[in-house]
């Protein structure tokens, strides 16, 4: 009898320009985009996303995007919009990941960089995956592989839902006494350490903030 596969988890990014939303991304260094894993009842695959943005030229970019046949935002909530889209036939990566049965585990667009999480019914599905993306000249950088079972270990108490980019801000502002009273530092000290604007910052926080009270206080 053979032994069951175990599932393992690959991530990997991949610039705007080689996946969708180059241009608003471009317009909008905060843009924030999240594919939604709903099931859709037709076969267009992964039509739901939600928007982040303060660019009213969003809608304007995304429908001149190569990657977009159609969008249409169905309804917006607590300042973020969620759309419907049709992707292209020439969308390679959405192709390749139904091709290869990977589950899609998250898909964010954030700082100008896509980051996504599949996951694979065994180790051996791992490297075909990659090989065709490799010959559809899709550039992606696998950052981690690892089993189901190692990654619970690895998370555990360490998962506060944070992304890389809030992550990098609150212990930023930490490090400036920018929680203290007085401020040890201003919005504006801090939009110099980390190169953005201030309000990038601001916004920045609030995401991290509200992810930290989600996770710690509201769900334990």
């Amino acid at each position: 009898m053979s032994k069951p596969q175990v599932p393992v988890l690959v991530s990997f990014t991949l610039p705007t320009e080689s996946f969708a939303f180059d241009a608003a991304a471009t317009r909008d260094p905060e843009l924030r985009v999240t594919l939604d894993q709903v099931v859709p009842v037709d076969d267009t695959p992964l039509p739901f996303f939600w928007v982040e943005s303060t660019d009213d030229g969003f809608e304007a970019a995304a429908e001149r995007d190569p990657a977009i046949a159609a969008i249409d935002c169905l309804e917006s909530v607590d300042g973020r919009r969620l759309y419907r889209a049709e992707w292209t036939d020439d969308q390679c990566l959405l192709a390749t990941i139904i091709e290869s049965r990977a589950a899609l585990l998250d898909a964010t667009l954030e700082g100008g960089v896509w980051r996504f999480g599949l996951r694979f019914d065994g180790p051996g599905a791992t490297a075909p995956f990659q090989r065709q993306c490799h010959e559809r000249g899709i550039p992606i950088d696998v950052t981690r592989v690892v089993s189901v079972a190692e990654d619970a270990s690895s998370n555990e108490g360490d998962d506060f839902g944070l992304t890389a980019v809030q992550r990098e801000t609150l212990v930023t502002a930490q490090d400036a006494g920018y929680f203290k009273r007085p401020r040890g530092a201003t919005l504006s000290d801090l939009s110099d350490r980390l190169g953005v604007s201030e309000q990038a910052v601001s916004r920045r926080i609030g995401r991290g903030l509200d992810a930290l009270v989600e996770t710690t206080l509201v769900r334990g």
